[in-house]
């Protein structure tokens, strides 16, 4: 459906930024799959045997939920604190949320300014390749119909000879 906005001189290059920007968006789930896989094996690791009534760090899955909703603002400093490790535990907390939050999120911010600006230099040639684009798909359509009526009526003249 996006590829029939490709027409519109304004929307053409923003629809061709929208598919762009979705295979960034998968680029840096992969890079923060990796941070969170890193920093979940470290807390299971040194958290595992705290006496936490909710087990958030017992289990290798429990820790990656627990480090995602960290990530997303969630987080519990006071139980870190009261732990078994109460220098420790926050200031790994700290770096996770540093690195894994603030540096990741301005890689997002960085990696789809670049190719929004990458786009918008080029929007005129994108404006264009979507409409041949659009162009090619009717004419190909086009073909097809014409080429099926030809030989529907090939074998219908076929069939009134025999």
């Amino acid at each position: 459906m996006l590829d029939y906005l490709s027409w519109s001189a304004t929307l053409g290059p923003a629809v061709r930024v929208m598919g762009l920007m979705v295979k960034d968006l998968i680029t840096f789930s992969i890079i923060f799959g990796f941070v969170l896989m890193g920093f979940g094996s470290a807390f299971h690791e040194w958290f595992a045997d705290d006496d936490d009534p909710d087990g958030a760090f017992t289990t290798l899955p429990n820790a990656l939920l627990t480090l995602f909703e960290f990530s997303l603002g969630e987080f519990r400093y006071s139980e870190m604190k009261e732990g078994n490790h109460p220098i420790f535990g926050p200031f790994i907390l700290t770096v996770f949320l540093f690195a894994g939050t603030v540096m990741l999120l301005n890689l997002l911010i960085a990696i789809l300014s670049h190719t929004y600006d990458t786009i918008q230099s080029q929007s005129l040639n994108e404006f264009r390749h979507g409409k041949a684009k659009m162009y090619s798909e009717l004419n190909w359509d086009e073909e097809v119909r014409s080429t099926r009526i030809s030989e529907r009526r090939g074998l219908l003249a076929r069939a009134r000879e025999s």
